[in-house]
């Protein structure tokens, strides 16, 4: 749904701008742009994973699960006017989103067939990052000499590292002790980007800005592993123009 909304704008404001422009005439006139910001993200992602391998002649199993969260960006986006009002720009921002996981095994038992044993725990800190490089075509509409609007659109991916369960180490006593073994998994999957970027002058070439957007990428990190990484962001900070 909030893709949808943020999308509207943006098809809704570029719209608005070619006809603003034709109606008053407000040419953009800059060469070159380039945006400094800090944001959050909304919204979490829940990621789960299960590994088998052979244990006791039988087959053992750890089931983790965890949210992907951590609503903190950065963002840089740089621009160049190719014509009229239109921008090509390239965005790179990413975000952290480490976590504990919730993990399930069922062991076999070493001395009596089909009598699994269930052992729960957490394996703390589980790593998640993401970069995101974004190709944007942008429509800049000035409303004033000082204020302006651009709508952003254009495909983006994001490269994943994600920290998952590869498999675990048994130790028996009075109940079987399980330690979890992780691996990173480092993958690119491929979205969308939509948004709007207003910003102000404070001088004739700097000024402050507030953006929100829309990303949204999805994949499979592994054969059962899948992954939907992105939400709707907002942000602000520095814009510099030539």
């Amino acid at each position: 749904m909030m893709k949808r909304v943020v999308v509207g704008i943006v098809f809704s404001a570029m719209l608005l701008g070619g006809a603003d422009a034709q109606a008053q005439m407000l040419q953009w006139t800059d060469r070159v742009f380039l945006n400094v910001s800090g944001g959050l993200q909304t919204g979490k992602k829940e990621v789960a994973s299960t590994v088998s391998f052979p244990l006791y002649d039988e087959t053992a199993t750890v089931a983790t699960s965890r949210e992907v969260k951590g609503p903190a960006i950065w963002d840089v986006t740089g621009g160049v006017r190719v014509w009229s009002n239109m921008a090509v720009a390239l965005s790179v921002s990413g975000r952290t989103g480490d976590s504990d996981g919730l993990t399930t095994a069922v062991i076999p038992h070493p001395a009596f067939y089909d009598q699994p044993r269930s052992v729960t725990g957490t394996v703390p800190g589980m790593k998640h990052s993401e970069l995101w490089t974004s190709v944007l075509f942008a429509w800049m509409m000035p409303v004033t000499d000082k204020f302006e609007v651009m709508a952003m659109l254009g495909p983006t991916v994001a490269a994943v590292k994600h920290e998952t369960a590869a498999g675990a180490s048994i130790v028996e006593g009075s109940s079987p002790t399980v330690t979890v073994n992780l691996e990173t998994i480092d993958k690119s999957v491929w979205g969308v980007m939509a948004g709007v970027d207003g910003r102000y002058l404070v001088t004739k070439h700097i000024g402050v800005g507030a953006f929100l957007r829309y990303v949204k990428a999805q994949g499979n990190l592994t054969s059962t592993t899948k992954l939907d990484v992105g939400g709707l962001q907002v942000g602000a900070g520095v814009r510099i123009k030539f």
